[in-house]
């Protein structure tokens, strides 16, 4: 499905959600609220000394405070009431602003988390990239959000006080607003520079986190190679730049946010001198309009806090709002609403409904090459596979073992030509819940948990003990699992300590057996296990003609014994029997 182009205010909203751009917009109107609080504080203040006699009674205030007849308890009162709704709305910007944060950052983690499992596109993600967006990407994305939503509604404050502060003194207020333009313009080339250095944190972050997956994945190899040294030394080399670029952007943004409040408190010497030779202005009106200009001062301070963070964090917000713009509005919706789903758990009932039968496979003319690359790596292929019959794929490694694969199970169409399932296409076969799928990789996906809960992993109904010792015994496990001192019920790690990579192995072929799969992919499932077991494991594959279509991805041999059908993939394809066994009769 092709994306159609948005504008990067459309791509943010829809990053951001309609749900946190409504907590924005309360924060934002509370703001307004609180601007009118500054303006309604600084003129009760006037009222309140008049009516405690320390204002005198000639000093020129507003025309409706001198109207105004009040007593001093009643402001009082009305003060202490202005100050529960001053600090409400505080809270409310507060509150608002870290609601929206947290509903960002997890909206963006759903839309990755769809990505990589639910998007119909089924796009490959390394987990580095995913670390990085969920780790850091997105984290700092929200916090932009936030700091921006923040930026907004003190602005809205600083505005309104200076505003008040023209009323109250306008000769004093020109002196601030000229100083505060001097410090504003140095302000600016120092959050200018922060960007500069902000845009280099990411950059380093990925360097990083793909070179721990490199070396996560390979940690034999650098050892066997002796090249520990070299990786260590460029690992600290990234971790380095990164630390040094973080504190860089976080000096920069500390120095603009510092030197507010202190060219404020010289401002505040320079006005009183001026005020009181040159201007003459009246000590309690002066006073009045300190008060306004200190809090003016302390609204402006956190404008340059968070527009400095807004520098720091704005890489990653336009990083990640580039990542949303990748999705159509319709998969951002189903990423947001798609349900969540609980532990299935079907009755005896349900199970026993009509299942459908082991697929046929058939490749009609099927081509395929990667875009950018001129080598067709498929070419012309045609083939049929009946339907319960054991199916191989064999060629040495990078000629196309896992590129027909992939098309087999629609995860790549073809470029020419079509592949059915029982006469449907393999996305429309494969998303029939009433399939039931087997796989077993190369490497060995367990969870943190006890056995049994590894083997009813994916499972759709719940499975009898007596079943799940049946796989054991077909996947040549079942003495291992007995000598355990908890059997079913003992306790591995999601690495799979306590067990060989045979074992392992051995336990995700049981789980996909379980499941009494109508498709069985075996992706050299059999890697890490010795000829003996890897011959009797075939055996228990050859019992499952008739009611399985099994495919095999293998270099070995063992694991291929029983096949009916082979395709040798290298510079040419070929299709050919391999075992002069008959097709299966049908499964009623």
């Amino acid at each position: 499905m092709s994306v159609p182009e948005r504008s990067f205010l459309r791509n943010s909203r829809l990053a951001i959600g309609p749900r946190a751009l409504a907590w924005m917009g309360v924060g934002i109107g509370a703001s307004f609220v609180l601007a009118a609080v500054e303006l309604f504080i600084s003129v009760f203040i006037q009222l309140f000394l008049k009516g405690l006699g320390l204002l005198a009674a000639d000093v020129k205030t507003f025309s409706w405070i001198d109207q105004a007849q009040l007593t001093a308890t009643q402001l009082g009162i009305f003060l202490i009431t202005i100050a529960v709704v001053r600090a409400f709305c505080q809270y409310v910007v507060g509150q608002s602003g870290n609601v929206a944060m947290e509903m960002i950052n997890a909206r963006l983690r759903r839309i990755a988390i769809f990505e990589m499992l639910l998007h119909e596109e089924e796009r490959y993600v390394s987990a580095s990239v995913m670390n990085a967006r969920i780790s850091e990407y997105f984290v700092k994305a929200s916090w932009f959000a936030y700091a921006f939503a923040n930026l907004v509604a003190v602005a809205v404050q600083a505005g309104a006080l200076l505003l008040v502060m023209f009323g109250v003194a306008w000769k004093e207020s020109l002196i601030a607003l000229v100083g505060l333009f001097v410090v504003g313009n140095v302000v600016r080339m120092l959050n200018r520079k922060n960007r500069e250095v902000a845009e280099r944190v990411p950059q380093e972050l990925e360097l990083v986190t793909k070179g721990i997956e490199r070396i996560a994945r390979n940690t034999t190899l650098v050892r066997a190679l002796r090249t520990q040294k070299k990786e260590h030394g460029r690992f600290a080399d990234s971790i380095d730049a990164y630390a040094r670029y973080s504190i860089s952007s976080g000096n920069l943004g500390n120095a603009a946010t510092a030197l507010t409040p202190f060219a404020g408190s010289v401002l505040i010497v320079l006005i009183v001198v001026v005020s009181q030779r040159a201007f003459g202005t009246a000590s309690l009106t002066l006073l009045s309009f300190l008060y306004l200009f200190m809090r003016f001062v302390q609204a402006a301070s956190a404008v340059v806090t968070q527009w400095s963070v807004c520098a720091q964090r704005y890489p990653q917000f336009r990083d990640s709002v580039a990542y949303v713009g990748g999705f159509t509005e319709a998969e951002l919706d189903r990423a947001m609403n798609e349900p969540l789903v609980g532990k299935v758990a079907r009755t005896v009932a349900e199970t026993k409904e009509r299942l459908p039968e082991p697929p046929s496979l058939s490749l009609e003319a099927v081509s395929f090459s990667y875009k950018g690359n001129e080598r067709v790596v498929v070419d012309k292929l045609g083939l049929a596979v009946p339907k319960g019959t054991q199916f191989a794929i064999v060629g040495p490694s990078g000629s196309g073992k896992s590129t027909l694969l992939a098309l087999l199970l629609g995860l790549l169409k073809p470029t020419a030509g079509e592949v059915r399932i029982d006469g449907r296409s393999p996305g429309e076969y494969f998303h029939d819940p009433k399939v039931r799928v087997g796989y077993v990789g190369a490497e060995a996906f367990l969870i943190e948990g006890t056995v049994r809960e590894n083997l009813m992993y994916g499972a759709a109904h719940e499975v009898s003990d007596d079943a799940i010792y049946e796989a054991l015994d077909a996947a040549r496990l079942r003495a291992t699992i007995e000598a355990l001192p908890e059997k079913l019920d003992y306790a591995i790690g999601e690495d799979g300590a306590g067990l060989s990579a045979g074992q392992k192995q051995r336990l995700c072929l049981a789980r996909a057996l379980i499941a009494k799969p109508h498709v069985l992919i075996l992706d050299e499932a059999s890697a890490n296990l010795d000829e003996t077991t890897e011959l009797e494991i075939a055996e228990s594959l050859s019992a499952l003609r008739g009611t399985c279509t099994t495919i095999v991805v293998s270099h070995r041999p063992g694991i291929l014994k029983y096949a009916d059908r082979v395709v040798r993939v290298g510079k040419d394809f070929e299709a050919e029997p391999h075992a002069a066994v008959a097709a299966p009769e049908p499964v009623a």
